[in-house]
């Protein structure tokens, strides 16, 4: 995707503003059932959130998290989390090469980020080497049947089956939610 042509609403959506009209949204803020969920279970002296987007989850799970460190590819989304939440580390990179070393953070956490990937496999990797003691990956896509759905050269919107928890491997908890599904990786 062009970040150019995109219809500049989409950033202005995520300006100081828009972003707390968003975070208060009944269902989709952070009432939303897979942030309430979150915010009860996640608890980490250090976490990395792949794909931080304009840093919502951040703002739900600060008071959980000693150091909060999101990386997201986007310059902008990067940009607003730095003019938004001062109290996070935000970071341009790229969730199939994580710049960081091995073992690092006791929690990573990646939330709606999968699905728009043309294949989960190097994400996932990354996103276990980097861990200390856990991966957390929320899907918007039920698992169901497995459906690669492509929208231009680099977008896609994909529904993943069971073969992802198989990937995952050993030691990987699945939780329903009534519009997410939750895969909690335990380092073993």
């Amino acid at each position: 995707m062009n970040l150019k042509k995109v219809n500049m609403t989409y950033w202005q959506k995520w300006t100081k503003n828009g972003l707390w009209r968003f975070l208060r949204k009944k269902g989709e803020g952070l009432d939303q059932e897979s942030r309430i969920w979150a915010k009860k279970n996640i608890k980490a002296d250090n976490f990395l959130d792949c794909g931080c987007g304009a840093g919502v989850d951040y703002e739900n799970l600060k008071d959980n998290v000693k150091e909060y460190i999101g990386i997201d590819k986007t310059p902008k989304m990067i940009e607003l989390c730095n003019e938004n939440f001062t109290g996070g580390k935000w970071i341009e990179g790229d969730i199939e090469n994580i710049p960081f070393g091995n073992d690092v953070f006791d929690v990573v956490y990646c939330r709606a980020v999968l699905e728009h990937l043309p294949d989960y496999k190097k994400a996932i990797d990354e996103m276990k080497r980097v861990a200390k003691n856990k991966v957390i990956i929320l899907l918007f896509n039920k698992l169901g049947r497995r459906k690669k759905v492509k929208l231009d050269d680099k977008t896609y919107n994909n529904t993943y089956d069971k073969r992802i928890v198989k990937y995952l491997g050993e030691n990987t908890e699945v939780i329903n939610l009534e519009t997410y599904n939750i895969l909690i990786w335990q380092k073993g």
